[in-house]
């Protein structure tokens, strides 16, 4: 991975999880990102048509994780799949739309749209609501943040599973029940 990259993953990084604290808000995210990584690169750019740019750029994309469109075709035999991110509204709906997993799921949940994001328990009363899930044993969090899905799965009483691809050290203490690196594991976990 080159140095540029690291560097833009690691500020990106830190303000997702100042996102998630509820530190900044999704507007400071999209403002300082670019300040932040071109300030560290010496580069004198437009940091916010940067961002435009980047946004436009990412919401025309739609890349699956390996095995992600043979894993929701099997589930959606058995399950209502649903998206919750506290991804940025524009871009998520519209990589939604271009998705070829898009007809397995039966919601899409994003933060800015429902007034409150992941971990809050506030998030998940709204999705159970929208869903009409009564018992709460039968779902299961699946997300790749322990910060925002692990504990916000914890926090609002579901069994929750790290999806954790790169083998990250869990530094935070944040127990998942489960954690997978690929996602064929997810089967056994849930036909158990």
């Amino acid at each position: 991975m080159s140095c540029v990259r690291l560097i833009a993953k690691s500020i990106n990084q830190t303000l997702w999880d100042q996102l998630e604290a509820k530190q900044i808000t999704v507007k400071d995210l999209q403002n300082k990102r670019f300040k932040l990584l071109f300030s560290n690169l010496g580069v004198e750019e437009n940091a916010e048509d940067f961002n435009t740019y980047y946004l436009n750029v990412l919401a025309n994309s739609a890349p699956l994780i390996d095995g992600a469109e043979e894993l929701c075709t099997n589930l959606s035999k058995y399950c209502r799949l649903a998206i919750v991110t506290n991804g940025i509204s524009k871009t998520q709906h519209r990589r939604f739309e271009q998705s070829t997993i898009k007809d397995f799921f039966t919601h899409l949940f994003i933060s800015g749209e429902i007034g409150f994001q992941k971990p809050q328990v506030e998030y998940f009363d709204y999705v159970f609501e929208a869903m009409q899930i009564t018992d709460k044993s039968k779902v299961l969090m699946v997300g790749d943040s322990l910060a925002a899905d692990i504990i916000g799965g914890k926090n609002a009483g579901i069994a929750t599973c790290w999806y954790n691809p790169t083998g990250k050290v869990n530094d935070k203490k944040i127990h998942a029940d489960f954690v997978i690196n690929r996602l064929d594991q997810l089967n056994p976990i849930i036909f158990e």
